[in-house]
């Protein structure tokens, strides 16, 4: 569930080890996830994190009959112990050789993902809006956002490059 949520939200690592049941807003007409502090924040500042219904009952589900308190992904038998950065860390390791893919894989690599999915269904649905895609993936900026089109570029090319012209 937490991979699953990471993959579909663009949490980052230590959003995720400090998540706790509190922060879910799941039964708002578009379920959410606040993100206290994070990469480069204040410790008071929020960001919204807005999540799909199917992500929203699943996580429904995880959490059930569980005080608001705890976090929401543990390590301890009661609950209380919050889940590490280095936890979700072995945790993707474990999924990837469980998989028997040969890739290397980090939690970043599901935020990755996640960034390179919300701009390829931009680009289909002919949304491609850089500043949309930025504040989804909570870049301070847009030019963090701006290097995952520069790989989009990239991939573009190697595949001109690759392909067979129909002369």
């Amino acid at each position: 569930i937490m991979l699953v949520l990471m993959l579909n939200s663009g949490l980052r690592a230590s959003e995720v080890s400090h998540l706790q049941i509190s922060d879910l807003d799941l039964d708002a007409s578009m379920p959410r996830i606040l993100v206290r502090g994070g990469k480069k924040r204040r410790p008071d500042e929020v960001d919204e994190v807005i999540i799909s219904a199917k992500i929203a009952q699943v996580l429904k589900r995880w959490v059930r009959g569980k005080p608001t308190a705890l976090p929401v992904f543990s390590t301890s038998l009661d609950g209380t112990k919050p889940i590490s950065r280095k936890g979700i860390w072995r945790a993707v390791k474990e999924l990837v050789r469980r998989s028997r893919i040969n890739a290397k894989a980090s939690p970043h690599t599901l935020r990755h993902r996640f960034i390179m999915d919300e701009i390829e269904a931009a680009q289909q649905s002919g949304q491609s809006n850089v500043y949309f895609i930025s504040r989804r993936a909570r870049h301070r900026g847009v030019g963090a956002t701006l290097t995952y089109f520069h790989i989009e570029e990239d991939k573009m090319r190697t595949h001109l490059e690759q392909r067979k012209d129909r002369t």
